[in-house]
């Protein structure tokens, strides 16, 4: 009986330790969950700032690849105006070499007798022959004209090329500082996006140790069970012991009683004298025992 009584003090303690463990367990996986949640409410939103990156890095790039394809035409533009330059500058050279005299000589004979043709009198022979001088020098002075026009072609487009070049420089600069920023871009992309995995990391890290607390609970919790589930059975029986007890001790009590009640009884059949216990014994007996005769 001892070792039972001990055995239930044994389990009560163990019980209240483990609903304090219980206690524990169920703070820190509540604290735990809400971490998880504020960490998920904190990625969802990285989430925002990841995919603004992202848009603004493709749009860096966008404008890049655009500068690029300009850049491609107008390098294009000005490998085109360079290959006239130098074609028609070989045309120019060729001219130029085929010049005879100086222009300005040739200019001015032809504008003497030009002059000469006109305020001069001459003879229909000297007249020809004037006219004559006057045809072949136009003729020795048109590829002047054409040396002139090549040469101000030829100016006009370098001085294009050179524009375009200049333009040029710009669109690179402007093309090195978009993919500068691109490249910020990017950076900062990555950078979003690798706190965004790690917040997410120590989600699932959480995820574990939530799991893991969970597991510790049930099998606490199995535990309180049992002890509480042995601690009743011990007390059943207890109970039952000490309830099989008084009825055995109000049995033997009651025999007394009615041996008490039969010696009174027999007595008074003999005339003798009883107590009053024993007179009143008696009595209690007999009501007991009409009592029980009763129909139910």
């Amino acid at each position: 009986m001892q070792d039972e009584y001990q055995r239930i003090a044994e389990l009560r303690q163990r019980a209240s330790d483990i609903e304090r463990k219980l206690t524990n367990v169920k703070g820190e996986r509540a604290d735990l969950v809400e971490k998880k949640r504020e960490l998920l409410d904190r990625a969802a939103k990285m989430r925002a700032d990841v995919d603004g990156a992202a848009q603004e890095r493709d749009l860096a790039n966008d404008k890049v690849q655009e500068l690029k394809r300009r850049i491609e035409g107008m390098m294009e533009e000005v490998s085109s105006m360079r290959s006239k330059v130098e074609e028609r500058s070989g045309m120019l050279n060729g001219l130029r070499g085929k010049l005879m005299g100086d222009e300005r000589q040739l200019s001015k004979r032809l504008s003497d007798l030009e002059w000469k043709l006109v305020t001069e009198g001459a003879s229909a022979k000297e007249e020809s022959e004037i006219v004559a001088s006057i045809a072949e020098l136009k003729r020795e002075l048109v590829p002047y004209e054409g040396a002139k026009n090549i040469a101000q072609e030829v100016r006009a487009m370098r001085e294009k090329a050179v524009k375009l070049r200049g333009e040029l420089r710009g669109l690179l600069e402007e093309k090195r500082s978009l993919v500068e920023e691109a490249h910020l871009r990017h950076g900062s992309f990555l950078r979003l996006r690798d706190e965004r995995i790690n917040v997410l990391k120590e989600v699932d890290k959480i995820r574990e140790e939530v799991a893991k607390l969970k597991e510790q609970e049930d099998k606490e919790y199995m535990d309180l069970i049992s002890a509480n589930a042995e601690m009743h059975i011990l007390q059943m029986r207890l109970k039952r012991v000490r309830d099989e007890k008084i009825q055995e001790s109000q049995r033997q009590e009651q025999e007394a009683r009615s041996h008490v009640a039969q010696l009174a009884a027999e007595k008074l059949k003999k005339g003798e004298t009883i107590s009053w216990d024993e007179f009143k014994i008696m009595l209690e007996s007999q009501e007991h025992m009409d009592s029980s005769q009763e129909p139910t």
